[in-house]
């Protein structure tokens, strides 16, 4: 019998993590400067709009809708960000984006107004409190629009961090809550920050978005972080459904079918995409991404 590690999430979707800019309003300890130095050009809006199309045709064919998850950076330091999500909410696309929530009320508003799920960052550093909690409050009021919000974990402001989850779970029970762990070495992901065992725990098993198949027919759920701290994300060998299942685009517009790099890229925004339709061997000795962990992986045994 395969032992086998998917995901949760609705498999109906085609999934797209894209990495749309490396801008940043603020900078926060850490982050790896890699993801906020603003350096890259922001993707041209004729090069956006061709690839929604050409992927959006893509899911269809596999007869699934494509989501889309925009991530950062600060995907709202990217000037033509209303024009993408309105490209991609004609398509019937799901649309999630991940925020600092920095911005104004009003240009919050006119946001959540075309997109499904948004994901609230908080970042101890900069973040000003009242302000995220009145996004928070602004969002509750959009039926229909999922909400998750992520509290980064520094550990010595640990105590503030969490009181702040419990009481926005108090106040909005039907958001997802998750303290968000750091790393030593942010983009790698292989050292987490010096948490004390208690954190740890905490940190662990907070959104069960994965399903563990054993070979003696058992069922675990797990979830990204859990498997970071139990060292338990070493897939190599294993076939995996990147590129499947999902594909992601970086900053630079490469699309390729994990961060893992696993199979090389499959295109660039702005030119033809080549869609895979091979399942991967992973080669690589741990899988270090929360995204990427999510992509079904096999094992026979």
């Amino acid at each position: 019998m395969d032992v086998r590690v998917e995901s949760t999430r609705d498999h109906r979707y085609f999934y797209v993590n894209w990495w749309l800019t490396d801008h940043c309003n603020w900078d926060c300890s850490y982050c790896h400067e890699e993801i906020k130095r603003g350096r890259l050009p922001f993707p041209d809006i004729r090069h956006v709009r061709d690839f929604l199309d050409q992927t959006n045709l893509h899911s269809q064919r596999q007869g699934k809708q494509m989501y889309i998850d925009l991530t950062g950076g600060e995907v709202t330091e990217y000037p033509h960000l209303q024009e993408l999500l309105i490209h991609a909410h004609n398509l019937g696309s799901v649309i999630k984006i991940r925020t600092n929530a920095s911005q104004s009320i009003r240009d919050f508003a006119a946001m959540i107004d075309v997109i499904d799920i948004i994901g609230l960052e908080f970042h101890p550093e900069f973040t000003q409190t009242s302000h995220f909690l009145l996004c928070l409050n602004h969002a509750a009021k959009k039926k229909d629009l999922k909400v998750a919000v992520l509290l980064n974990a520094l550990p010595d402001r640990w105590n503030e961090i969490e009181d702040l989850k419990n009481m926005i779970a108090e106040k909005w029970p039907h958001f997802a809550v998750t303290l968000k762990m750091l790393f030593d070495d942010p983009v790698r992901n292989t050292r987490p920050l010096e948490y004390l065992v208690e954190q740890k725990e905490k940190l662990k098993k907070q959104t069960g978005s994965l399903i563990i198949y054993s070979d003696l027919g058992q069922t675990e759920h797990s979830d990204y972080q859990s498997m970071i701290l139990e060292d338990r994300n070493n897939f190599q060998d294993w076939s995996c459904h990147i590129g499947l299942e999902q594909i992601i685009v970086d900053a630079w517009g490469v699309i390729r079918r994990g961060h893992c790099r696993q199979g090389g890229s499959i295109g660039q925004i702005g030119d033809q995409i080549r869609f895979d339709q091979q399942v991967i061997v992973c080669r690589k000795p741990k899988c270090v991404n929360n995204f990427d962990m999510l992509a079904t992986k096999i094992k026979s045994v």
